[in-house]
C-alpha cells in the first residue's frame, strides 16, 4: 500500500513539474541561441559589433578590409574601391592604452568603422578600432574621435542578452535538476530499500 502510494506521488509529481522544466528550459535555450551573434570565415562585414567579434572570433579583419597599401594599389590600377574599408595597418601604439594593460610593446593595428558617407580614399571619419595583433586572444578597442580616447569591446558587450541568458540557462538547469533529484529521491530510496530487503530475504 505504502509502495503504491509512493509511486503515485511520484507520477503525480512529473506529471506537473517534467512538462513545466522541459518547457521553461527550451525558451530560455531558444533565447539565448537567439540572441547570439555569429560571423562567418572570409565574410565581409561592416557594422562595428561584427568587425569587432570577427576579430576576436579570428585574429584578422573581414575580407572587404584593405591595407593603406592595397587601396593604394587598387586605386593605381583603376580598380573599384566601393565596399572596401581601410583595415590592417600598425597602430602607432602611444601608450593611450596602459590604463586598459596594454603595453607600449604591444604590437597593435587598426582599422576603419563603416558609415553612410565612408569613402577608403577621401572620407574616412574619425571612428576606428584598435585590436592586438600579436596575442591568440586580442583584445579590441573603439575611438570615435580619431585616437582621443578609447572604449574597450568584448564579446560580452556585443552579445549581452545572449550571455545573460546563457547565465539564466546555467543556474535553471542547476535548479531544475535539484528540484528533479527532491522528486525522484522517495522513489530511488524505496528502490535501494526493497533490493537490500529482498537480499537479505534470499
Amino acid at each position: 500500500m505504502e509502495i503504491t502510494e509512493t509511486r503515485k506521488n511520484i507520477i503525480k509529481k512529473q506529471a506537473i513539474y517534467l512538462p513545466i522544466v522541459i518547457s521553461i528550459f527550451a525558451i530560455l535555450l531558444a533565447l539565448t541561441i537567439g540572441f547570439k551573434k555569429n560571423v562567418k570565415r572570409n565574410n565581409a562585414y561592416t557594422k562595428r559589433e561584427y568587425v569587432a567579434l570577427y576579430i576576436i572570433k579570428y585574429h584578422e579583419l573581414p575580407k572587404n578590409y584593405i591595407t593603406k597599401d592595397g587601396r593604394d594599389y587598387f586605386y593605381r590600377h583603376n580598380v573599384d574601391l566601393k565596399g572596401y574599408i581601410v583595415g590592417g595597418d600598425t597602430h602607432y601604439n602611444d601608450g593611450n592604452l596602459e590604463y586598459y594593460g596594454i603595453s607600449k610593446k604591444a604590437i597593435l593595428k587598426e582599422c576603419d568603422l563603416y558609415y553612410e558617407e565612408y569613402d577608403c580614399l577621401n572620407n574616412r571619419g574619425t571612428s576606428r578600432l584598435v585590436y592586438e595583433s600579436n596575442t591568440g586572444n586580442p583584445r579590441v578597442f573603439v575611438t570615435n574621435n580619431h585616437y582621443y580616447d578609447y572604449q574597450e569591446i568584448t564579446k560580452y558587450d556585443i552579445m549581452p542578452l545572449h550571455y545573460s541568458f546563457l547565465i539564466l540557462l546555467v543556474l535553471y538547469l542547476i535548479f531544475s535538476s535539484a528540484i528533479l533529484i527532491c522528486i525522484y529521491f522517495p522513489y530511488i530510496s524505496w528502490f535501494i530499500i526493497r533490493k537490500k530487503n529482498k537480499k537479505d530475504e534470499s
